[in-house]
């Protein structure tokens, strides 16, 4: 299983790269799940972008450009892709 995970913003500056991918051995994982591997990879962005399994306010997570999600047992499936923002106002 596949994940694409694409960086946005702060969150960007933070892990310094555009893209991760994230394999795991099931089916799916959980937003929580995920966002313990992006730490493991990236452990700059536990600083100020993830902190125990979710994101820290002013950070969103989008699936597949779609959906905005928020709830760390949120189911994301293989081949999907999750961008992590910061959630600037303005426009």
């Amino acid at each position: 299983m596949v994940i694409r995970v694409e960086f946005y913003g702060i969150a960007r500056q933070r892990a310094d790269t555009a893209t991760i991918h994230v394999e795991e051995d099931g089916s799916s994982l959980t937003l929580g799940e995920l966002l313990q591997q992006i730490v493991t990879q990236i452990p700059e962005l536990a600083q100020d972008c993830i902190a125990n399994d979710q994101l820290q306010t002013g950070y969103v997570a989008n699936i597949n450009g779609q959906e905005f999600i928020s709830d760390p047992r949120r189911i994301i499936e293989s081949g999907q892709s999750v961008l992590i923002m910061s959630a600037d106002a303005g426009g």
